[in-house]
């Protein structure tokens, strides 16, 4: 609502401007006042133009939902400049954050979908978000009373100047047989900012740790522990330093070691007041590689091993580099760390190491599998024996109890290590039944969804799959599992998969013909400039029964092309930005129309590239900056869309100049 009035008479006019995302906006007021021939000399009429600007404050919180079981939906930036940073800019990755309150533990989000929307345009608009709520069926797992708060956060691709509405609806499959109630919609409002009322692209690195969870690692009093430090740069760097800090007593770090794309370089460090001083230089070129500005990638750089003192009793420690992370490119170029805002106060990027007062070898036989967690998972969920001394020994987080948090904490480390090849003979139980299968590649608006799901679920008790993707085309951007606990840990070109039952037993025929939903969806997001290809592959995969027994399972060579389907897929230009031409390439899985066109700003046919038939595979275009009727195009922003096969994509690029 924006108020008007005048200082002459009490005169107020109110106008309601609707939802408006969190931001800088400008409202333009035209008034005009009527002039008079009575008067003399006459009075002319005139019209007084304005801009007037105003904000809304992020501190006003996310978009209240509508949405059963959903509290918030929010749109902010992918990769802010700064904390607090809310500018949707053109060009810059979206992402969402949605939450909400759980009544009792056996509610669950099943799944986060993005949907192409149902309109037909050539701008790009934003997907439709689907959430689909699910309890616990014809199972009978005891529930934990609530509420239990949930979030997760999902990425969107950039998308042009103009305000938006985020359409989100949520699905809910309740009751025996689990049975579809009704979808309820909500609208978020959002804008993406001109421009030229944007700042400029942030050219600073950001840095994280890696783990999963609330505790990126647990060390134990007298024991030693190490953690993985990230970082996301816009440049490839020739050099990086900083400092790195303690800032729990007892805690000290005892060893840095450069790995990844950095294992290379030379590296010095020497011990500081809470902490140390590192440098990393490489002999020549620049081994640690940029990423565009919407790339959700971060590279390792260090391995950093820390021991805490003997009697330590704290239950959270603290590994923090500093806000003093410099970078340099192979000509000499600063790097700067991306640092907060100059009135808000945050904490640097910060590791969490949880006090482990137990170990995790939960059945006493000298090995740490998925054995183990199965019987923890009972135990907490009083449907199995717990030992007495359950929170002395098995308190993996040091919160104080012994629950599910536990289980996690040590399930991880169990994704950690290498498996149980040397696990007691007479603990093993063949099961042909069991196996590992791929469902059909789902498309999305980032990338390519993969199912994987384990047959005979009711055999297992827990699984630990290794599945190989092409690394060079996408990067793993979430798991998510739909009838278990689930885990995950991306090491390099491979995914290590975790999932810890009860899986459900239904006490009913599924009607025939109907889907079989997967025990894990793993979410793959395309790297800039890449196009859906290639394959996913399950390489190992370790077993457990529900009573703890090691299972063998002969799961022969599971694997998917990773064509997603209806096999269609619109690549990158390049060069963009470009002057004179740039060339893209479309994928068909079959025969049939293809027409390319490219469009403005305001959805109007500049040119048309290719418009006729064309076979499978992968064709390569270009465009030379012209239009239909062969001028030169102006120079900016366009889109260039591709229609096959009753699907289509839509992507930007940049014209500087036509020859």
């Amino acid at each position: 609502m924006i108020r008007a009035g005048r200082l002459a008479a009490s005169l107020t006019v109110a106008l309601a401007l609707g939802l408006l995302a969190a931001g800088t906006h400008h409202v333009e007021i035209q008034m005009t006042v009527l002039g008079s021939d009575a008067a003399w000399p006459p009075i002319p009429t005139q019209t007084y133009p304005g801009v007037f600007e105003f904000a809304v404050l992020p501190e006003c919180g996310p978009a209240p939902s509508k949405l059963p079981y959903v509290d918030f939906i929010q749109v902010r930036p992918q990769h802010p400049c700064f904390p607090g940073d809310t500018a949707l800019c053109p060009g810059d990755s979206l992402e969402v954050l949605i939450g909400g309150t759980f009544p009792h533990s056996c509610v669950r989000v099943a799944s986060i979908e993005l949907l192409p929307p149902p309109y037909d345009i050539a701008l790009p608009m934003p997907p439709i978000l689907r959430l689909t709520v699910v309890d616990q069926g014809c199972t009978r797992p005891p529930c934990l009373p609530g509420p239990i708060s949930w979030k997760q956060e999902i990425a969107i691709g950039p998308l042009p100047s103009l305000d938006y509405h985020l359409v989100a609806e949520e699905i809910r499959i309740l009751g025996c047989p689990p049975t579809p109630q009704d979808t309820t919609v909500s609208f978020t409002p959002f804008t993406v900012l001109p421009a030229d009322r944007c700042p400029k692209s942030c050219s600073c690195l950001s840095a994280s740790w890696g783990g999963s969870g609330e505790c990126a690692a647990t060390i134990e009093a007298g024991g030693s522990a190490a953690v993985i430090l990230y970082v996301k740069t816009p440049v490839a760097l020739a050099g990086l330093e900083g400092s790195l800090h303690t800032g729990s007593p007892g805690l000290r770090i005892t060893a840095l070691e450069a790995v990844g794309s950095a294992a290379g370089m030379h590296l010095s460090w020497t011990p500081v007041a809470d902490g140390v001083r590192f440098v990393l230089l490489a002999d020549q070129g620049a081994p640690i590689p940029g990423s565009s500005p919407i790339s959700l990638e971060m590279v390792p750089v260090l391995k950093v091993t820390v021991s805490l003192a003997s009697g330590s009793t704290d239950p959270r420690y603290r590994l923090s580099t500093g806000w003093d992370l410099l970078g340099s490119d192979a000509q000499g170029r600063a790097v700067l760390m991306c640092a907060p805002g100059p009135t808000e106060f945050r904490l640097p990027p910060t590791a969490i190491l949880c006090l482990g007062s137990g170990d995790c070898d939960f059945n006493a036989d000298g090995q740490v599998d998925i054995r183990d967690l199965v019987l923890m998972v009972h135990c907490v969920y009083d449907a199995g024996t717990c030992p007495p001394d359950s929170v002395a020994r098995f308190d993996c987080d040091g919160s104080g109890v012994f629950d599910l948090s536990d289980v996690l904490c040590c399930a991880m480390e169990v994704l950690r290590r290498p498996g149980c090849p040397d696990c007691p003979v007479d603990s093993v139980r063949v099961e042909p039944s069991v196996g590992v299968v791929f469902g059909e590649p789902i498309a999305t608006a980032i990338g390519v969804d993969v199912p994987v799901r384990l047959e005979g679920e009711y055999l297992v008790g827990a699984a630990r799959l290794r599945i190989r993707f092409p690394s060079d085309r996408f990067y793993v951007a979430g798991v998510v599992a739909s009838a278990a606990i689930g885990l995950h840990q991306v090491e390099g070109d491979e995914v290590v998969l975790g999932l810890v039952g009860p899986f459900p037993v239904y006490d009913y025929d599924p009607v025939p013909g109907s889907p079989i939903p997967p025990s894990a969806l793993v979410h793959l997001a395309l790297r800039p400039g890449q196009s859906a290809g290639g394959e996913a592959r399950v390489t190992a995969a370790e077993f457990s029964g529900p009573d703890g027994v090691r299972l063998a399972v002969p799961f022969g060579d599971p694997s998917v092309e990773l064509m997603a389907r209806g096999g269609f897929a619109l690549s990158a230009a390049k060069p963009n930005p470009f002057v004179g031409e740039t060339r893209f390439s479309v994928t068909l899985e079959r025969a049939g129309a293809l027409d390319v066109g490219v469009y403005d700003l305001a959805g109007r046919r500049v040119a048309t590239v290719f418009h006729g038939t064309l076979g499978p595979g992968s064709h390569s275009l270009a465009w030379d900056g012209r239009t239909s009727d062969g001028g030169a195009a102006k120079g900016g922003v366009y889109f260039y869309r591709a229609v096959a096969n009753g699907q289509s994509a839509t992507r930007r690029m940049v014209l500087l100049q036509s020859r």
